[in-house]
């Protein structure tokens, strides 16, 4: 007998699942004996009864071996299955009241950890303001809301993580400053350039950039001005028009226009014509 002890009140007695078979070295013996004499048989005309005979002797025996395996482990396995039963049953009263429990000590964990969150959203707003950054781009860590992690702990970890916001916020408008200052040298509009600084680009590269692209300009102008140049050897002005004196097409022609604009809007309009080529001039 074996016994294992569920509590301290009850326990489960049960036996080893051996099963003896007696004198099984006799029945091995006879069951070999009968392949042997039978597994070379030859039937014939002659021998078919004794072979049918022969046949249904080893059939007897193979069921009776058969009957008595299936009601052995019948037995047991019913043993089992009243065990099973009645041990799950007692599980089943059981899980519930575990799962109720679960689900109080979730909801009261919920409330609890919005509590602190509210806690350290109050320590954001107030701390956010000395390091000039908006509360609403600081996100809480998941980590904060735990029960082992401290209001001490969080506040230098906020300390820390703005201090160095504060650096790069600092660090990203000195390097605005220079861009935009060489850009504007080179006459080059910075807006750009400052969008590339703040997606992470550093200085040295964008001030390369700025200078290649300058180069290209450059080069493009000097393309342009040989190509203005090249065409008028065979343009020719007639009257208020320039004509092309290979293909007799009228290439620009004068045309008079009378604007009422503010001095903002005439600036506007003629940085617009400058950057286009068009010749214009005030007349009062």
């Amino acid at each position: 007998m074996n016994e294992l002890k569920i509590n301290e009140e009850t326990s489960v007695t049960f036996q080893a699942n051996e099963i003896v078979i007696n004198n099984y070295e006799a029945l091995q013996e006879k069951v070999r004996a009968a392949s042997d004499k039978f597994a070379n048989l030859v039937v014939s005309e002659e021998t078919i009864k004794e072979a049918k005979k022969s046949r249904a002797e080893l059939n007897k025996l193979k069921t009776a071996i058969d009957d008595k395996r299936k009601a052995v482990k019948k037995a047991y396995t019913e043993n089992v299955r009243i065990f099973e039963n009645q041990m799950n049953a007692l599980k089943d009263e059981i899980i519930p009241v575990i799962d109720s429990i679960d689900s109080k000590t979730k909801e009261l964990d919920d409330i609890q950890r919005q509590e602190k969150a509210d806690k350290v959203q109050t320590l954001i707003n107030e701390m956010a303001p000395n390091y000039e950054i908006d509360s609403r781009t600081i996100e809480i860590e998941k980590s904060w809301l735990n029960k082992s992690t401290t209001m001490k702990k969080i506040a230098e970890e906020l300390k820390d993580g703005m201090l160095a916001r504060q650096a790069r916020a600092t660090q990203l408008a000195n390097d605005a400053q220079a861009i935009t200052k060489y850009a504007e040298s080179k006459g080059v509009e910075p807006y750009g350039w400052i969008e590339q600084l703040k997606q992470g680009q550093d200085v040295p590269y964008l001030l390369s950039a700025i200078d290649n692209a300058v180069a290209q300009k450059q080069q493009a102008e000097r393309v342009e001005q040989a190509k203005v140049q090249e065409e008028a050897t065979h343009q020719k002005q007639v009257g208020t028009n320039i004509v092309d004196t290979n293909s007799g097409e009228v290439v620009s022609r004068k045309v008079m226009l009378e604007l009422t604009v503010t001095d903002t809007t005439a600036k506007l309009l003629g940085s617009f014509l400058k950057k286009n080529k068009i010749a214009f001039r005030k007349v009062n």
